[in-house]
């Protein structure tokens, strides 16, 4: 059983992506139709949010219709600020790419909720790093997209200059790579453990073209209230989405969890109870999800799996696995491995 699908990215996704097709010359209506989507519902209401499941299926049906691993690329071209909503705005108006960079890492939820995002430093370069969640399926070509979407950006807000210097890639190395090498013009390094773009930190530095500091304040003022709305969902709900982006690095606790809402453990608790439920029992059932997940869909190793459910060793993961399907981790695997 794979984690439950409850992730989602902006409408303006879909819409990118069709005005791609469209400049191909193939008809974006049956692709997403196949895939679930509505584009006159997200035509009409682009603040809307698309379940990441039928995004997946979208790229992939983009893919068959292209016959193009690297069309993702070309959809960057497609995607504007305002495609990213009052995000887009908030980017544009930074005073620096590193500002913007801060910015994109505190609200990338607004773009999808489907992956974790960080930044790494080295000496000369900062990368921005995405990572899917574990049992969320993330289309290559999404992760393609964004990247090149991203660079876009960055041109309009510094010019023609040579901002990427490296990027690495999880998506398997593509029998002709000269797409990527072409577009991010740097060494691109597939199958790699993470998507990582790296970035000259002295570019970074520079002003923007479009810098305001007024204007920057007003869009974050909008990027906070359309999160309050986004974040409308059930306390139980949003706790589930926290522990699940928490648990491979780790062990979840109440505590930590309301800082992120930030309120009190105690207000957490009390509201989780109000629903029914309470931070134990989600994390059991997150560990729960995940371990099937894990035992039916990779090749982890138990000693792997115990370390990214944050359990303290193999045997009290068993012990918990035995409880909660009545049968021990390498059995499950095999069981599903044979309905296969």
């Amino acid at each position: 059983m794979s984690p439950e699908n409850k992730y989602t990215t902006l409408a303006s996704w879909p819409m990118a992506v069709s005005r791609a097709l469209i400049a191909q010359g193939i008809d974006p209506k049956p692709v997403l139709a196949s895939a679930g989507i509505d584009i006159n519902i997200i035509e009409q209401a682009p603040d809307e949010r698309v379940p990441i499941n039928k995004m997946t299926r979208f790229w992939q049906g983009t893919q068959q219709a292209t016959a193009c691993p690297s069309f993702g690329l070309k959809v960057g071209e497609y995607v504007h600020s305002m495609n990213f909503r009052a995000l887009g705005l908030l980017l544009v108006t930074c005073k620096t790419l590193a500002q913007a960079l801060q910015k994109l890492i505190s609200y990338q939820a607004l773009i999808s909720d489907s992956v974790t995002t960080r930044l790494q430093h080295r000496p000369q370069a900062t990368a921005l790093t995405i990572e899917p969640l574990a049992g969320v399926d993330i289309s290559p070509l999404a992760i393609d997209a964004f990247f090149s979407a991203f660079v876009h950006h960055c041109t309009d807000m510094i010019g023609q200059q040579k901002l990427v210097v490296e990027i690495e890639l999880m998506r398997e190395k593509p029998e002709n790579p000269a797409p990527w090498q072409a577009f991010f013009n740097c060494p691109v390094t597939f199958n790699a453990t993470e998507n990582s773009l790296w970035m000259d930190r002295t570019m970074l530095e520079q002003l923007t073209i479009m810098g305001d500091a007024h204007l920057a304040q007003q869009n974050e003022s909008a990027v906070q209230s359309y999160l309050e709305q986004m974040n409308a969902s059930s306390w139980s709900e949003r706790t589930s989405q926290v522990i699940h982006k928490t648990l491979p690095n780790s062990e979840p606790t109440l505590a930590g969890i309301a800082s992120v809402f930030n309120i009190t453990e105690r207000t957490l608790g009390r509201r989780l109870k109000t629903e029914g439920t309470t931070f134990r029992q989600l994390l059991q059932n997150k560990r729960q999800e995940l371990a099937q997940y894990y035992l039916s869909k990779t090749s982890l190793s138990i000693t792997e799996i115990t370390f990214n459910l944050a359990f303290t060793d193999v045997s009290n993961f068993c012990r918990a696995f035995q409880r909660w399907n009545a049968m021990s981790p390498s059995k499950y695997r095999q069981k599903t491995f044979n309905l296969q």
